[in-house]
């Protein structure tokens, strides 16, 4: 008795070898399964049955990542073009997936345009997976068009596919474009700071430095920037953007809640922040937490230079002194130190102190000036 399907016939006896080999392969018994359809195939079959004994030997193959060889043994089954077409249409997109992985993602193109005229219901993966083989081709138009119809089709799209989407616009360049997706990514992921940094970087790519830095802030006003790195970046953004009132409140901020390492250097850049904000009383309390552990004076003589600055005659000796005592400046920093405490106790009258500095002071040639005047003191 034959067994009758769509396509073609099949013996009873091919039939129960065929029933019997898919058993072995239920009870994940391969190579048992494998040596018997290795017998069946060398004979002489009809095309029907020697499509289906292909077929099974491909999905074995699959079963070992023998991958090569199921390529070969469903190219062999797809030739005889015996099988019902919507058999056919499955294996060709089997065979597609199997030549992605082996990564000859030429041939499997080949096969997907093949696969996709024959075929009008097209699944969201589906549209994903040709997007990425259209990728591997760097064809990305065509690969823009899948990954959005995969979007278009689903009721809830994958993140990642979003991701995908936004790779393919910058792979061109698309920078505006890619702009878009992530606007559309933090509707629904507005806790991935990744998103909002990378959308910041784009941002800046296109020459919008507000709008970068407007990212950042959303991610801090969300509470995402944990990271000193993080918190480092959107201080950097503020004064790239000639902000430093708020890039020094940002970072004193942060320093106080110790988001921020406590150290010399972040004090002397909260200092310089400060100082471009014109706000010298607060970048000098910045300048003396760094100067704790200063022992080259460089700090002290910066202090003292605030606040002369301000007017603060005294309280400019103070410093100057302190930078001197240290014994580490440089002959120059030396020179600039008498010369600048000449001027301040002169201003705060004390001729003598002024006079004696100015004495040590050389190459200045403002330096005679004040000694004369002082003469007249």
């Amino acid at each position: 008795m034959e067994k009758v399907f769509a396509s073609g016939v099949l013996s009873e006896r091919n039939y129960r070898k065929l029933e019997a080999i898919h058993q072995l392969l239920n009870k994940d018994q391969l190579t048992q399964a494998q040596q018997k359809l290795e017998i069946m195939l060398v004979r002489k079959n009809p095309p029907y049955t020697q499509a289906l004994f292909l077929q099974t030997a491909a999905h074995i193959s699959i079963k070992q990542d023998k991958y090569p060889t199921a390529i070969k043994q469903l190219n062999e089954v797809l030739a005889l073009k015996i099988l019902p077409d919507f058999v056919e249409k499955n294996i060709e997109y089997n065979l597609a997936q199997l030549y992605a992985g082996e990564q000859d993602y030429k041939n499997s193109l080949t096969i997907l345009k093949r696969w996709l005229k024959n075929n009008k219901k097209i699944s969201p993966n589906n549209h994903v997976f040709i997007a990425m083989i259209y990728s591997h081709e760097h064809f990305y138009n065509d690969a823009i068009s899948h990954i959005l119809q995969a979007i278009k089709q689903s009721k809830k799209p994958a993140e990642s596919w979003y991701q995908i989407l936004i790779s393919f616009h910058l792979q061109q360049k698309h920078y505006q474009k890619a702009i878009l997706v992530y606007h559309i990514l933090l509707k629904n992921y507005s806790h991935q700071l990744t998103y909002w940094k990378q959308l910041s970087g784009l941002y800046l790519q296109i020459k919008k430095p507000a709008k970068a830095l407007a990212a950042y802030q959303s991610a801090d006003h969300l509470f995402l920037l944990k990271k000193e790195s993080d918190l480092q970046r959107l201080v950097d953004l503020y004064l790239y953007l000639n902000l430093p009132f708020q890039a020094a409140e940002k970072l004193h901020q942060s320093i106080q809640s110790k988001t921020i390492t406590s150290n010399q250097k972040n004090w002397k850049k909260l200092a310089d922040c400060w100082i471009l904000a014109k706000e010298y009383p607060l970048a000098i309390k910045a300048l003396k937490q760094a100067s704790h552990h200063d022992k080259t004076g460089k700090i002290e003589l910066k202090i003292a230079r605030l606040f002369i600055e301000n007017s603060q005659w005294k309280q400019a000796l103070i410093s100057i002194d302190k930078a001197l005592l240290t014994g580490k400046l440089t002959s120059k920093e030396q020179n600039k130190s008498y010369f600048l405490k000449g001027i301040s106790a002169y201003y705060a009258k004390q001729p003598e102190i002024a006079r004696q500095a100015f004495i040590k002071t050389k190459n200045y040639p403002q330096t005679r000036q004040w000694l004369k005047q002082l003469e007249f003191k």
